[in-house]
């Protein structure tokens, strides 16, 4: 089900397997609105770059380590890009991508907490995460010591969390099948001691990949993603879907076309200029080379000024970038606020407007604190509580996925379960955690007006 319409959708998929005796085919499927499209490549056209590929962030990291681990088909894998706004966690079965979720939980998280408990600056509790990273064990001394590692507790049971929740939903999804391995990549992955705390909380074993495997030793997990996108060009890749518009895409073949003819032509006067030059005798010789030192002076010069170009360039970037980010900070804070006693049934999002939210909890009073957290934030003004009623009819049951009118994650092959909203508990719970004995609830909606984006 794609919940936009498909002329404002751009679609490819890509074959993954075929059974000839059922007349079956098992395929991916990737889709995403047109305009969030062309919003990327207005930003790189802006910078003066020209993009050849459109790709699919969890089928660009599946790339780079089905490339860099030829045993990626033994076992059930689980690869977990830790960026610094999100965290993706795709699984492998049999050499295929067989689940993707993400999730709004990323190294930032951990250095704002760190700040907060150190009362020092982003930057300062950047630093102070990769001193220490991840603190295991008891008797730690040091007062600042302390207060990271409290922090990074906190951090750590919030990503167990998701990735327990993930893990589970596949499970669910496959009838059973369980993940033997994690691979972590990403910047988050550079955390110390973080593989072994994911050992020890989910009992399994826990690497840290290197994307580059196959080039350095070094390790480097934050390439990942790059790694992914570059082999495109060089490589047969398992997973090779374009979402590159259609119609920008025969443009672009014209263009090539047009390239390669002048390029021709160059080198055909060029060939035709060498050989008149070498027909002169040593004076013209000596008096082209004075010209032909001139013209490299010359030539100098434009190297310089596309330097120059690719400074302003990055800054585009850097700025684009700055004021993207107030729509993850959002739904960040929604997930900050949302106690695990709050379950959203519906979340309706408006750019630039508000954020509406339907859902169940299990009393008045987590309805009344939960406006009350609202009305405290700086990202919401005017908190509407448009409506709260008891519902009765048994025990509670665990409300189904909530819908909303975002676009989903591109790239989820059919049969994966969608990404849970703010407020499910991890491990698909079969009711409410403190509801009442009589299996009382109170379902409630809520507007909240939106004030910083921008």
């Amino acid at each position: 089900h794609i919940p936009f319409s498909l002329d404002q959708t751009e679609l490819n998929f890509q074959i993954l397997e075929r059974d000839a005796e059922k007349e079956k085919s098992r395929i991916v499927l990737a889709a995403v609105q047109k305009n969030i499209i062309n919003e990327h490549l207005s930003l790189l056209k802006s910078a003066g770059l020209k993009p050849d590929i459109v790709d699919v962030s969890s089928f660009a990291i599946f790339n780079s380590f089905e490339y860099n681990n030829e045993d990626l088909a033994q076992q059930v894998t689980g690869l977990v890009e830790l960026g610094a706004k999100c965290t993706e966690i795709n699984i492998v079965k049999e050499g295929n991508l067989a689940f993707t979720r993400s999730t709004l939980l990323g190294g930032d998280d951990l250095t704002s907490l760190i700040g907060e408990e150190l009362g020092c600056s982003f930057t300062e509790a950047e630093e102070a995460k990769k001193e220490y990273g991840l603190v295991i064990g008891s008797g730690i001394g040091e007062r600042k010591r302390e207060k990271v590692a409290e922090a990074g507790k906190s951090w750590g049971k919030k990503l167990v969390r998701e990735l327990a929740y993930s893990l589970d939903a596949y499970g669910t999804a496959s009838r059973g099948a369980e993940v033997g391995k994690l691979l972590l990549s990403g910047g988050g992955a550079r955390l110390k001691n973080l593989d072994k705390f994911l050992e020890k909380e989910l009992d399994m074993e826990v690497k840290t990949a290197n994307p580059l495997a196959k080039f350095s030793s070094d390790l480097r997990p934050e390439l990942a993603l790059a790694t992914g996108l570059a082999l495109r060009n060089n490589i047969r890749n398992k997973l090779e879907i374009d979402l590159f518009p259609s119609g920008l895409r025969k443009a672009k073949e014209v263009r090539q076309k047009k390239r390669t003819s002048v390029l021709a032509g160059l080198l055909f006067a060029a060939l035709i200029a060498f050989g008149i030059v070498s027909g002169y005798n040593n004076l013209a010789q000596k008096e082209a080379r004075v010209a032909e030192l001139n013209e490299e002076l010359e030539n100098l010069k434009p190297p310089i000024a596309e330097i120059q170009q690719l400074k302003n360039r990055l800054g585009i970037i850097e700025g684009y970038t700055d004021q993207r980010t107030s729509a993850l900070e959002v739904f960040r804070e929604l997930s900050l606020i949302i106690d695990e006693e709050i379950y959203l049934t519906n979340l309706i999002f408006e750019k630039n407007k508000l954020v509406d939210l339907t859902g169940r909890a299990v009393s008045n009073h987590r309805v009344t604190n939960l406006v009350s957290l609202l009305e405290d934030s700086d990202y919401f003004e005017r908190v509407e509580l448009r409506f709260v009623r008891e519902t009765r009819g048994g025990a509670p049951r665990r409300p189904p996925s909530p819908t909303t009118n975002l676009p989903p994650g591109a790239g989820f092959p059919p049969g994966a379960p969608a990404p849970p909203g703010a407020g499910f508990p991890p491990g698909g719970a079969s009711s409410y955690p403190g509801s009442s004995a009589s299996g009382e609830e109170v379902e409630f909606g809520i507007t909240c007006p939106i004030t910083i984006m921008e």
